[in-house]
């Protein structure tokens, strides 16, 4: 996960609140009462109280079902602070808040991983009790973890090992320990916004955060067989990786212009082929996709996966365009700033994150910068954008439900669900 950068603070006084009358749902697709407008559910006043805001650092939001974790870091010992939110009503209501003196964050602190993995949550080396917050540290020690696969957790020590975990008898045991490529706390790997898992049963699989330099690996989940995709090393000429794609069956890695280099479960390269679709981007909603997915869109715009296909246009390049996959509708709308960018001929067009509901009807885009963010939610079919100081402000936005977004300010939290009439 990279860092977020950090935004100025909201506080203007109070904010005006509707409450969250949404139905706690999360179907992975944008909810099509977007297009009414964006407005605040409600506020959350920080309600931890064991280390003074000035001394926290690095807070995430994790989402497991009806709650949201905010999770974060103290700058000055490392000492780890964590509060459980139910948010399944119309306001949130604290389960629990959680910070231990004793348990310590190691290794490569600013950029600590969080898992679930049934009755706990696992942070770095953290292990948080689900139903009480207790606190205790994880035999893994310095390892970082990367994904539970079945009932099996990954993770990899930032260096050149990884290790597979199992909870039996009341304690983790190490299934196995693999030996790695070098490995990198800045990999595109860390990066995703999905698990970096692919396969499913005997040949699932996590991605190895190796270098952008080196070809890149897969661990076999069960068995610590590790797997290069490509030659052994560091790459023999100037190249490195540009993006990575996860996918059910497989990868697809982005190391050439405009060529796309694609590899099944087992590591095993199928086939290269040329990117025809630039300057697009799919929906972030729906299933996960397959290769001959990802192959359709980039080769000619095809989204049978999820809810459709964005650009942008117009002389400033503020008019966004969706294509929708269900219907082959498309909309437009106009006052998108600050996410793609005029280079004469075309827009670049490379938001952080995209989403659209299926029938069209509301659509997302956010563009995560250095030090502040563009975020807007659209009316497609009547050409109406939405935004707001709060909205862009907020850092880390979560998304809880299909109709609630979750972020984090200087005061604690704040979330955005449609706004009704």
């Amino acid at each position: 996960m990279a860092n977020a950068p950090s935004f100025s603070s909201i506080t203007r006084g109070p904010i005006a609140v509707q409450g969250y009358q949404g139905s706690a749902t999360n179907t992975n697709v944008l909810s099509s009462n977007w297009a009414a407008g964006v407005s605040p559910a409600w506020v959350l006043a920080d309600p931890r109280s064991d280390v003074e805001q000035e001394h926290r650092t690095w807070t995430r939001l994790f989402a497991d079902g009806t709650t949201i974790y905010m999770a974060s870091l103290s700058d000055t010992n490392r000492s780890f602070s964590i509060a459980a939110i139910d948010v399944s009503s119309s306001t949130p209501s604290v389960l629990w808040t959680s910070s231990d003196a004793s348990v310590r964050m190691t290794h490569e602190t600013s950029n600590f991983s969080i898992v679930s993995a049934g009755q706990w949550l696992i942070v770095g080396n953290i292990l948080v009790s689900k139903s009480t917050g207790i606190q205790a540290e994880g035999p893994w020690e310095d390892d970082q973890p990367m994904a539970l696969v079945d009932d099996v957790l990954v993770t990899c020590s930032g260096y050149e090992t990884c290790s597979g975990w199992t909870y039996s008898s009341g304690s983790w045991k190490r299934l196995w320990q693999a030996i790695t490529g070098h490995q990198s706390n800045n990999s595109k790997v860390r990066q995703l916004e999905v698990p970096p898992t692919i396969g499913s049963g005997e040949d699932a699989s996590v991605i190895v955060p190796v270098d952008d330099y080196r070809n890149l690996q897969i661990v076999n989940a069960h068995t610590g067989v590790v797997t290069t995709l490509g030659a052994e090393g560091r790459f023999k000429q100037p190249l490195s990786l540009t993006a990575l794609y996860p996918t059910a069956d497989g990868l697809i890695l982005d190391k050439k212009a405009n060529q796309l280099e694609k590899y099944d479960v087992t590591g095993t390269f199928i086939s290269a082929f040329d990117r025809n679709t630039k300057n697009k981007v799919y929906t972030d909603d729906g299933a996960v996709p397959t290769l001959s997915d990802l192959e359709a869109f980039f080769t000619s715009g095809k989204t049978p996966w999820t809810t459709g296909m964005m650009e942008a246009s117009g002389d400033r390049c503020e008019v966004l365009t969706l294509h929708t996959t269900a219907g082959a509708a498309t909309y437009s709308a106009e006052g998108m700033k600050g996410i793609a960018d005029s280079y004469g001929s075309f827009c670049l067009f490379a938001p952080t994150h995209a989403r659209a509901s299926a029938d069209g009807a509301a659509a997302f885009v956010q563009r995560i910068g250095y030090k502040e963010q563009s975020v807007y939610f659209f009316d497609m079919a009547n050409n109406k954008a939405y935004t707001s100081t709060e909205l862009t402000a907020a850092q880390n936005l979560t998304w809880v439900y299909d109709d609630l977004l979750v972020g984090v300010t200087d005061e604690g939290l704040i979330a955005f669900t449609p706004t009704s009439s």
